[in-house]
């Protein structure tokens, strides 16, 4: 998606860039917290399915996992902040530069988003195969719903928009694409990236994974990236976060309950 971005500038984050740094791992570090509960229920549900019995406690199989995704947010929280301020892209409120505004056009974005990811859901229905929706219900209700929201609306974010996107348009740029052309790019290859990235969460719930289905995980969240990373590149990290954890708790916690 295009975006009208200014010349490129050094952003004062770079004096801040450690405590920047810091604020963001710590951010997603306390998603992932909130997170747990539903973690602890698909991985639950995945060793039942298997019909063997875990190697590991699922205190310690929750501990393996915590560790290895704080350790790739604190990479990309640094990233981001590394290569962000050269393409003129921002965390404003994490980097204590300006109160938190913009959340009714976030929401209002975040809200537009799930209403096209479901139109995109219903036009590749007859394709899916059934064992698809038997698997969104195993994935728990509302509550359950709430608890992966802040994966979904902090710790990708984080990942996807703050850590890929701004590594893919720094190295676009450095190959002399320009300023707008490489940020355009980036956010619909983040996005590619961030829809693809759900293929092993489905495969693990033991959906079959045919052409159809790949196309439709792929292009549904590739959807709402695309929007996220808008947000993110007009109006920095913190209302991309917003839209997208407006979108999981219509998704996961709305529709779940109805």
């Amino acid at each position: 998606m295009a975006t009208t971005m200014k010349a490129p500038q050094e952003l004062p984050v770079t004096r801040s860039a450690p405590t920047l740094w810091l604020r963001i791992t710590a951010l997603g570090i306390l998603a992932l917290l909130a997170a747990t509960p539903f973690f602890a229920h698909l991985i639950q549900g995945m060793v039942e399915k298997s019909g063997k019995p875990a190697r590991f406690p699922l205190a310690a199989l929750l501990a393996m996992q915590g560790v290895q995704t704080v350790l790739v947010l604190a990479l990309a929280a640094w990233a981001g902040g590394k290569l962000g301020p050269k393409l003129g892209l921002d965390a404003p409120v994490l980097r204590g530069a300006e109160r938190l505004s913009g959340i009714p056009l976030a929401m209002l974005a975040g809200t537009l988003a799930t209403l096209g990811m479901v139109a995109l859901e219903h036009a590749f229905k007859p394709f899916l195969p059934e064992a698809l929706q038997a698997a969104k219900q195993a994935l728990g209700g509302p509550l359950l719903g709430f608890s992966a929201s802040f994966y979904g609306g902090i710790i990708e974010e984080i990942l996807l928009r703050w850590g890929v996107l701004t590594a893919l348009a720094a190295l676009l740029y450095r190959l002399r694409v320009p300023l707008r052309t490489s940020l355009a790019v980036a956010n619909v290859a983040a996005a590619l990236i961030f829809g693809a990235g759900h293929l092993p969460a489905v495969s693990q719930l033991h959906v079959p994974l045919n052409l159809p289905l790949v196309a439709y995980i792929v292009l549904v969240n590739a959807l709402g990236g695309v929007v996220f990373g808008w947000l993110f590149l007009r109006h920095g990290l913190e209302r991309a976060m917003i839209a997208h954890f407006t979108a999981d708790l219509w998704l996961h916690v709305v529709f779940a309950a109805l």
